[in-house]
């Protein structure tokens, strides 16, 4: 092979070599030209926002403030998580926000309710509290089905609750109260039975979910009291502290 066939094939490898840069280069461009042009464009930008609430959370003032927001973004430059954290500031009884495109204008939105967890007497009226300690309601009558709150409602005794009403699990279903005396005696009043009240002893609001697995295999023999504050040695007792007892007000509206 003589030297020119060498230097035809050189420049040959040097042209495709310069083609395939200039076509990455122009595929590059056509990319991000492309992308600014969803990025701003009209044809995309938000005018409708489905929203379905809750019984706490408005559907429609949902929907309203995310147009008031938001209205005629595009919906590229629209973040899933920023929606959310601006919807919760916004709607503090709302738990969660879904959020999912609903057309190439369009939105849709799912509230999710906060839980109510414990309940606490307030003068003629009661408070509910979610999880979080998070003020739901006040209602006239005591709500059916949620806990009460027996102790000082102040508010570390309300945090204080709302840590043990979180780790009960399961045995929320089955709980009459809460009690709290301090941040190292702490109590719930369970109904397994219909007919038989338990009140069982906490203690430190610290590995509940073990100390009622314990308290559970003790139910069978129905002791109106059972202390779990030590896990390996439980004991059973015929009268709850006086803090650890429902008022007699409660016990008159179950």
């Amino acid at each position: 092979m003589n030297t020119a066939s060498l230097d035809e094939r050189r420049r040959e490898h040097r042209s495709l070599r310069v083609r395939r840069i200039l076509y990455g280069v122009v595929a590059a461009v056509a990319v991000l030209a492309l992308g600014a042009v969803v990025w701003f464009s009209p044809l995309l930008a938000l005018t409708d926002v489905k929203a379905e609430g809750a019984q706490l959370v408005d559907g429609d003032e949902v929907a309203a403030f995310m147009l008031q927001k938001h209205e005629g973004t595009p919906l590229p430059q629209l973040r899933s998580q920023r929606l959310k954290d601006e919807l919760a500031e916004e709607f503090p009884l709302a738990r969660s926000f879904d959020i999912s495109p609903a057309g190439p204008r369009s939105l849709r939105v799912k509230v999710h309710d906060r839980q109510p967890a414990f309940t606490v007497k307030r003068g003629e009226a009661w408070e509910i509290y979610d999880r979080e300690a998070v003020v739901l309601g006040n209602p006239d009558d005591k709500p059916q089905d949620v806990p009460m709150f027996v102790g000082t409602a102040d508010r570390e005794g309300i945090e204080i609750a709302s840590t043990v009403v979180s780790s009960l699990g399961e045995n929320l279903k089955q709980t009459e109260a809460v009690a709290v005396k301090s941040s190292t005696r702490t109590a719930v009043i369970m109904r397994p039975k219909e007919d038989y009240t338990v009140a069982v002893i906490l203690g430190e609001p610290t590995d509940i979910k073990a100390k009622l697995t314990t308290a559970r295999t003790i139910m069978e023999d129905e002791p109106p009291v059972i202390d779990v504050q030590s896990t390996a040695v439980p004991a059973t007792k015929e009268d709850a502290p006086a803090w650890a007892r429902l008022p007699r007000e409660a016990d008159s509206q179950d």
